[in-house]
């Protein structure tokens, strides 16, 4: 969407600038108004020089003065008092700015920066309301454990035994999910506050490009640690750093380089969110041609959403400057109100989300505001430094309260509300600001070393860079209800031989994977490896036999330290290499990748394999978990990464425990 003209209507741009500015002119055109400059008020009239000139003949001066006493009355070297009060009546019947008005003249604010470069930090970090509001659920759904089997009513039928137990398995889940949460560690965490992005992000209003680590808090870590060519440097330097760049001259435009010496490290597209999700800073712009909407800043949305969404209702003045605030045009629903800087960019330096039963009638107070802290005036322009995000949750203790009087039925019909106080606190920090900043051709073309493998996003099909035609289509994983074909393993840990025939009429699970390279990361990953040995521990008395297999080229002795680490006990092999992809085994089950989850009935025929699943499928499956588990899905992007992947392993462990019971149930 090409950047709006601060034209609109093909008025002039003296109107708009009067308008804007509140210089002393009377223009003609859009939106024109008067208004007294700053010093008007200490300024006095010029004295005018008596007429000289014969009585009754009147002088230029005089001219057009209507004829009175003949007698010119004397100055008082004061201002009349006439102009005085039309320029007042002028300021009150001043036409508002439109909304396509406010929208043109912030665009064009933020066109004095192009070419624009600015890397930036979002952190997020939780209130002590948002604590205590969890600690009472926490509270709450512990005390509902202690119910009895009969007393619990849905739908006007009390739940049966085994419906009880299901709600209590679940029950058990969410307080374990909240307890980790709210671990001292964790809490410290939350209310430190975290860093959950650190990109840097450059356009010229035509192209795109941006650099993110994968290791937001490591703040010293930088995002260019030299040349993107020749292209091999990308395997070299850009381990942790994500790069993508969208640019009419790519065919397709997008090209992203996700980091790390392993295969199939790009991809290319038409779209940013065919690649990755990102929280892109306020540009001033919207291209949907880049990526989807919810990538964009709610600035840059606002000021390119349709005008006839929004209207001007008032002028104010706000700490002694003049502010314009517009409404959001609903009937019924949540609406935005924001307030309109028209001499800083007509930059929106504060937006409020209220709920409103009618039109322009508010019944709540507001729930979430967004809130300009900071602006940095660069080259003629205005960018906005530092924003914050404010969502605002009940009063924990005043809710509990009233639900403790509700109970006792002591609550006033008439009490009000909880009221709101902040929850979670969002904010975003330009850290480097670069105006006028011209990029090199070689960033925005991003080419791949040759011969990496890079997956085309349009085509769903793998190429390797220096290519023209795609690589052939990789077998599909196996799907459930096919014989299990056998594995082809180079050696398993014991030293023996052994395949699936060994364990004909047992229910067989495999786990692909790879050794840590670092024993460290066995302690950073405690939680996984109780969870393996819990389904160990659980099945391997049924008679379920788990087989892990490491991918190919893995080093035998480093597989035994990592066993020793962990303390497993299940056998492991390592599979046996085949070229182009990575293992025989995994390209026969996974097809080609270096991870997953099978498991193999009775009858040696696959009664579930993840990676066969569709994308729909599967995320049919995890959502159910979720549910089951009452873990909000989709899980935040920006939530405590701690927890975030402690509740990713919970759902899977869900799905593998309810995958392996229904093998072990069918006979």
């Amino acid at each position: 969407m090409p950047v709006g003209k601060l034209r609109p209507y093909g008025r002039s741009l003296s109107a708009l600038f009067a308008v804007l500015c509140g210089f002393t002119v009377v223009v003609g055109g859009f939106n024109a108004r008067a208004a007294d400059p700053p010093a008007a008020k200490k300024q006095t009239a010029p004295q005018r020089k008596p007429a000289t000139a014969p009585q009754g003949k009147p002088t230029t001066a005089t001219r057009k003065r209507p004829a009175t006493t003949g007698k010119r009355p004397a100055s008082t070297g004061k201002r009349p008092a006439a102009p005085r009060k039309r320029a007042a009546a002028s300021r009150r019947t001043a036409k508002l700015p439109s909304v396509k008005a406010i929208q043109a003249a912030y665009h064009k604010n933020f066109t004095k920066f192009m070419p624009l470069g600015v890397e930036y930090r979002m952190t997020i970090t939780d209130t002590e309301a948002a604590i205590e509001t969890e600690r009472q659920r926490l509270k709450e759904k512990q005390d509902f454990t202690k119910a009895n089997p009969g007393s619990i009513v849905v739908n006007g039928k009390a739940l049966d035994e085994a419906q009880f137990k299901e709600t209590m398995r679940y029950l058990d889940a969410e307080i374990q999910s909240l307890t980790q949460g709210l671990s001292d560690e964790l809490v410290k965490k939350r209310l430190k506050g975290w860093v959950i992005q650190r990109p840097y992000v450059w356009t010229d209003g035509q192209s795109l490009h941006l650099r993110r680590s994968n290791n937001p808090s490591a703040s010293d870590d930088t995002l260019f640690p030299g040349a993107v060519t020749p292209p091999e440097k990308l395997s070299e330097l850009y381990n942790s750093i994500v790069l993508a760049s969208w640019s009419k001259d790519n065919d397709p435009p997008l090209r992203c380089w996700f980091g790390g010496n392993a295969p199939g490290q790009g991809r290319v597209a038409n779209v940013l969110n065919d690649c990755i999700s990102i929280s892109l800073p306020p540009m001033g712009i919207v291209k949907e041609e880049w990526t989807h909407k919810r990538d964009w800043h709610e600035w840059d949305l606002l000021m390119t959403a349709d005008p006839s969404r929004f209207k001007v209702v008032k002028r104010t003045e706000v700490k002694g400057r003049v502010m314009y605030v517009m409404d959001e045009v609903v009937e019924k629903g949540e609406r935005a109100r924001v307030w309109i800087d028209p001499r800083q960019g007509a930059l929106p330096l504060r937006m409020e989300w209220s709920y409103v039963s009618t039109a322009d009638k508010v019944v709540t107070p507001f729930h979430r505001d967004l809130q300009i802290l900071a602006v940095k005036k660069v080259a003629n322009g205005f960018y906005p430094a530092k924003i914050r995000r404010r969502d605002l949750i009940p009063d924990a203790k005043i809710a509990q309260k009233q639900r403790e009087e509700f109970a006792a039925g002591t609550l006033a019909k008439d009490a009000p509300r909880p009221p709101l106080v902040t929850g979670r606190v969002t904010a975003w920090e330009a850290t480097k600001f670069e105006p006028k900043k011209a990029i090199e051709p070689a960033a925005l073309a991003l080419a791949f070393p040759k011969g990496a493998l890079y997956i085309n996003a349009v085509d769903e099909r793998t190429y390797r860079a220096g290519d023209s035609q795609p690589l052939p289509p990789a077998p599909q994983p196996i799907q459930p209800s096919q014989v299990a074909p056998p594995l082809k393993i180079a050696s398993w840990i014991d030293g023996k031989s052994r395949n699936l025939d060994n364990f004909k009429g047992k229910v067989v699970v495999l786990i692909f994977s790879q050794p840590m390279e670092d024993l460290k990361e066995v302690e950073e990953n405690q939680e996984a490896i109780t969870a393996m040995k819990k389904l160990q521990s659980k099945f391997g008395p049924q008679g379920v036999v788990i087989l892990e297999i490491f991918e190919a080229g893995s080093d035998m002795q480093r597989v035994r330290d990592f066993q020793k680490a962990r303390g497993w006990k299940s056998l492991a092999g390592i599979d046996e290499a085949l070229e182009p992809y990575a293992g025989a085994t995994a390209l026969t089950y996974l097809a080609g990748y270096d991870s997953g989850f099978v498991v193999i009935g009775r009858d040696g025929r696959v009664t579930f394999n993840f990676n066969a699943l569709e994308e729909e499928s599967a995320m049919q499956l995890v959502m159910e978990a979720a549910e089951a588990l009452s873990i909000p899905w989709p899980l935040p992007e920006d939530g405590p990464e701690v927890q975030v992947n402690r509740q990713q392993l919970q759902i899977f462990e869900y799905i593998f425990n309810k995958q392996i019971e229904q093998a072990v149930k069918k006979k």
